[in-house]
C-alpha cells in the first residue's frame, strides 16, 4: 500500500496547480478592475455583440448554462468560466508537455505556466481569452499525443470559440503529411468543420454591425512612436523570447518548431495589421508552444519519446 509520503506527495501537485492557477486569476481581477476593465456582457448575452466578437459563441454559450445551473449572474458566470478554463489550461498544458519532457520537467513547467501569463493579459482582456487558451492547448496536447477522434471533438469547439482554431488545421497540414494514415481524410473533416462552422456563425449573425476584419497597423505606428518606453520595454521582451526560442532550433522537437512556424508566425503578422497595440493576449493560440520551445534541449533528452516527433 502507498505511505503517508507518497500520498502527500502524490496530492502535492494537483494542490500546487489550483494555488498557482487561483493566484494569477486573482490578478487577473486585480488587474482588471485597476489597470483596465472587465469586459461587458450584456451585449454577448442578448447576442447583440458587434462583428466579430459575437461569433465567439462558445463562451457565451458557456456563461448561459452556468448561470442557469447555479442561478448565477452573468459576471459572475464569466468569473467562474475564466477560471475554470484558466485551471483546465494548466492541466492541457502538463498532457501537452509530458509528450516532450520528463514527468517531473513537466510538472514545474505547469507550475510556471500560468505565472508567465501575466504580462500577457495586462493592456485588454475578453471573456474568451482562456477558453481559448484552453481549447487550443488541449488541441495541440491531443495532436501530440495523435488522439485524432478527441482532436476533432476539440476542434469543433475551438471553432465556436475564436477564428484562429483555422491555425490548428495550417499546423496539422504542415507537420503530418507523410506521418500518419488517413491524413487527407483527415484534414478533409477538419476544413468541413471549420468551414461549416464559420459560414454558419456568418450567416447567423450577418446583421450584427460591426465588421469581419478591424486594420490597425497605422495603431502600431501611431501608438509605438509616441510611447517610446513601453515600445521599448514590449521589443525588448519580444527579442529575448524569439533568442530562447530558437537557441539550439534544430535539437528542439519538431512538433513544437512546425508548430511555432504555422501559428505563432502568421499570429505576429495578424496582430500588427488586426491587434490593438501592446494585446499580447492575442498570441494565447501560441503560448504553450512558446513556452516549451523556450525549454533547454537536454530537457527533452531526457524523455525518451519526445524525438518521436522530432524527425
Amino acid at each position: 500500500m502507498p505511505t503517508l509520503r507518497a500520498k502527500l506527495e502524490f496530492l502535492a501537485f494537483p494542490f500546487l496547480v489550483i494555488t498557482f492557477t487561483t493566484l494569477v486569476f486573482g490578478f487577473y481581477i486585480y488587474t482588471a478592475l485597476t489597470v483596465d476593465h472587465l469586459e461587458a456582457l450584456q451585449p454577448y448575452m442578448d447576442w447583440t455583440a458587434a462583428r466579430p466578437f459575437v461569433y465567439r459563441v462558445f463562451t457565451t454559450v458557456a456563461i448561459q448554462i452556468v448561470a442557469s445551473v447555479f442561478f448565477l449572474s452573468p459576471e459572475a458566470s464569466s468569473l467562474v468560466v475564466s477560471f475554470l478554463s484558466l485551471l483546465g489550461f494548466a492541466w492541457a498544458f502538463w498532457y501537452l508537455a509530458i509528450r516532450f519532457v520528463p514527468e517531473q520537467r513537466a510538472q514545474q513547467l505547469t507550475l510556471a505556466a500560468p505565472l508567465a501569463l501575466c504580462p500577457f493579459f495586462l493592456v485588454q482582456r475578453h471573456i474568451y481569452d482562456f477558453p481559448t487558451l484552453l481549447l487550443f492547448t488541449l488541441a495541440l496536447a491531443l495532436l501530440a499525443h495523435e488522439k485524432m477522434g478527441w482532436y476533432l471533438v476539440v476542434l469543433v469547439l475551438a471553432s465556436f470559440c475564436k477564428e484562429t482554431s483555422a491555425l490548428l488545421i495550417l499546423f496539422f497540414a504542415f507537420h503530418f503529411r507523410g506521418r500518419i494514415k488517413n491524413y487527407f481524410r483527415l484534414l478533409l473533416a477538419q476544413i468541413f468543420i471549420f468551414g461549416m462552422i464559420r459560414v454558419g456563425l456568418m450567416w447567423t449573425f450577418r446583421n450584427n454591425v460591426g465588421q469581419d476584419l478591424e486594420f490597425h497597423l497605422q495603431d502600431h505606428i501611431y501608438f509605438y512612436s509616441t510611447n517610446p518606453e513601453f515600445s521599448l520595454l514590449l521589443f525588448g521582451f519580444v527579442f529575448f523570447l524569439v533568442g530562447a526560442v530558437i537557441y539550439r532550433w534544430n535539437a528542439k522537437p519538431k512538433f513544437l518548431r512546425d508548430a511555432v512556424i504555422t501559428i505563432a508566425l502568421p499570429l505576429l503578422v495578424l496582430f500588427f495589421f488586426f491587434g490593438f497595440p501592446f494585446e499580447l493576449r492575442i498570441f494565447f493560440e501560441a503560448f504553450p508552444v512558446l513556452v516549451l520551445l523556450c525549454v533547454p534541449p537536454s530537457w527533452s533528452a531526457e524523455q525518451p519519446n519526445a524525438n518521436v516527433l522530432t524527425a
